[in-house]
């Protein structure tokens, strides 16, 4: 019986925190914002020009079979010296 009470008086003082944060932080960001301008921002000249084009997908589904082919290619005793290595400087 006792837990329970110490369980109840925990979520209490959990959820009073909570609410008392939450509060503060709405306070706080509604004094902040009377600071704010009204007006939007002004639009920056390079806010209209587009990116660097982006790949297509089937560059990026090549890349990633060649990246596995080199891995599934390699056995365990080919890779065992260099884990043995990193093994040892993480020591």
């Amino acid at each position: 019986m006792t837990k329970l009470k110490y369980l109840f008086v925990f979520l209490l003082v959990t959820g009073a925190a909570y609410a008392g944060s939450t509060v503060f932080l709405s306070y706080l960001d509604a004094e902040l914002g009377k600071d704010l301008p009204l007006s939007p921002p002004a639009k920056s000249s390079s806010g209209n020009k587009p990116g660097p084009p982006l790949p297509s997908a089937d560059d990026s589904k090549s890349l990633a079979k060649r990246a596995l082919s080199t891995v599934r290619k390699r056995t365990l005793p080919e890779r065992l010296p260099g884990l043995l290595t990193g093994l040892v400087q993480v020591r």
